[in-house]
């Protein structure tokens, strides 16, 4: 094909034709060979779809680590409060969302008092830290009463 073009352009007597069309048909020649050696291109829609299944797989993963930390976390001592340093010992209801609450956190029993939108450190009493969360609440609250000063 390439000599078709060389002897017609010889036919017709353009030498600046054939001395152009010379380089750049042996250039054509060998891309063509060029080509012909690649392996053909992957499809785009294939490695797409890996690409977007391994981030799914990776996802699911993350997920799965949260799930199995919010479930067992606590068992293994990952949580924030690892000894249920945090105990409600007793509330008493006073009106629609008002109550007064006991809440023992580490060596520290407080009297609160909740309402809808706040809540108020009543009274704070240290206390030992053996397990008495099962005491009476009205107990509680007598004591902090008492050593509060209030009647």
């Amino acid at each position: 094909m390439v000599i078709h073009r060389l002897v017609r352009a010889v036919r017709s007597g353009c030498a600046a034709a054939l001395c152009l069309l010379t380089p750049a048909i042996c250039l054509a020649q060998q891309a063509e060979a060029t080509v012909k050696d690649l392996p053909p291109m992957p499809s785009l829609g294939n490695e797409t779809l890996k690409v977007a299944g391994v981030l799914c797989l990776m996802l699911a993963f993350i997920f799965a680590g949260f799930w199995v930390l919010k479930r067992y976390g606590h068992r293994a001592g990952l949580g924030v409060l690892t000894r249920n340093e945090l105990k409600l010992e007793g509330h008493l209801a006073l009106g629609p969302k008002k109550q007064i609450v006991v809440v023992r956190f580490l060596n520290k029993r407080m009297v609160l008092g909740v309402t809808e939108t706040s809540i108020n450190l009543l009274t704070e009493t240290e206390s030992k830290h053996d397990d008495d969360s099962q005491a009476d609440f009205t107990k509680s609250l007598d004591k902090a009463r008492t050593e509060d000063g209030t009647s």
